[in-house]
């Protein structure tokens, strides 16, 4: 009987160990099939990541510009563009800049003195393919028809294209400055910065912003840009928006246009109070100002008769850097009594 026990248990363990065998037989395959989809995952992740990093604008001229790589070779078409990429920390990146037809700022003036020149105003298509950048970013009016080339064709030579927005937009805001900057920050991967300057700049607008809390009679400001027969001023534009932010009203603001031409018999019948005097090019503010009060039209004008000017920088009228400043300055020269 003990022989029979026996015989039974071994019968009894051998089957035991036989189902094991193939049980783990059956399992070993699946682990095999898992191991072989992860490349597949890690391929479809990567293809992502490669999507995610390409950063798409829609642009001047409607023109959809892809931005696929860091720039490295960077050329600045105006002063106001260049002070931006200055104060981003991209100084080593600029190859090149054109039309510095202002004085830099105190702060970045020996930086974007020893930038190569192009040229003194637009440089020819020619000049700046010559110079190999790979990355072009100015205003508007670098991109039209008396600029350097349209945004396309920037896009056909291989260079990547940005054109500040708030200088092609009627109407143009300072949220069209922060989008400047944003696009610039991803572009350049330096968000953090860009969201630095933009937040000063909107601390700035609040201080300003609380000061004039009580102010229930703004300010009639029109800006004089150039002009004698008549008087080229700012319309629906940064400037306008700039000027309301600092508590005053552009009284060409309505224009639709973004600059316009106007007789001086609408100046005298708008009155302003104030006269902006865009200071840039050849000629003075101080000689803008001597021809404004020597034009007989315009003696019965309130700025005129009590010599309230203010000077300020074209380039803190286009999108850039210096607009929080230029907001606080304008503000400060409206309402002295109030900053005082």
């Amino acid at each position: 009987m003990k022989k029979i026990l026996s015989l039974l248990l071994v019968l009894v363990l051998i089957f035991s160990a036989v189902s094991c065998a193939k049980q783990e037989t059956q399992e070993e395959p699946q682990t095999e099939e898992v191991t072989k989809e992860e490349p597949a995952k890690e391929e479809k992740t990567e293809e992502a990541d490669k999507e995610d990093q390409v950063f798409k604008v829609k642009t001047f001229q409607d023109v959809e510009v892809s931005y696929d790589k860091v720039p490295e070779k960077v050329v600045s078409l105006n002063l106001h563009t260049t002070e931006n990429l200055v104060a981003l920390g991209l100084e080593d990146k600029i190859i090149g800049t054109a039309y510095n037809n202002a004085e830099p700022l105190e702060e970045y003036k020996a930086i974007i003195d020893a930038f190569p020149k192009l040229s003194e105003k637009y440089p020819s298509l020619e000049v700046l393919l010559g110079a190999g950048p790979d990355f072009v970013y100015g205003r508007s009016s670098a991109f039209g028809e008396k600029g350097v080339a349209s945004v396309q064709t920037m896009l056909e030579n291989g260079i990547m294209p940005y054109v500040s927005k708030a200088t092609y937009t009627e109407g143009a805001t300072m949220e069209d400055t922060f989008t400047d900057f944003e696009i610039l920050g991803k572009i350049f991967h330096v968000e953090e910065k860009s969201s630095e300057i933009i937040e000063k700049m909107k601390s700035q607008m609040k201080d300003v912003e609380d000061k004039l809390k009580d102010v229930k009679d703004r300010k009639k400001v029109f800006v004089y840009d150039s002009g004698t027969d008549q008087a080229f001023t700012s319309g629906s534009s940064l400037e306008s928006d700039i000027i309301m932010h600092a508590g005053g009203i552009n009284i060409f603001a309505t224009e639709k246009k973004t600059w316009v031409k106007v007789s001086w018999e609408k100046v005298v019948e708008k009155n302003p109070d104030i006269i902006v005097i865009n200071d840039y090019g050849d000629i003075s503010a101080e000689e803008k100002i001597k021809m404004l009060k020597e034009n007989s039209a315009l003696s019965e004008v309130n700025a005129i008769k009590n010599d309230r000017f203010v000077v300020l920088g074209l380039p803190d009228v286009f999108t850039g850097i210096r607009n929080g400043d230029a907001i606080s300055y304008l503000a400060e020269s409206f309402y002295p009594e109030i900053f005082e």
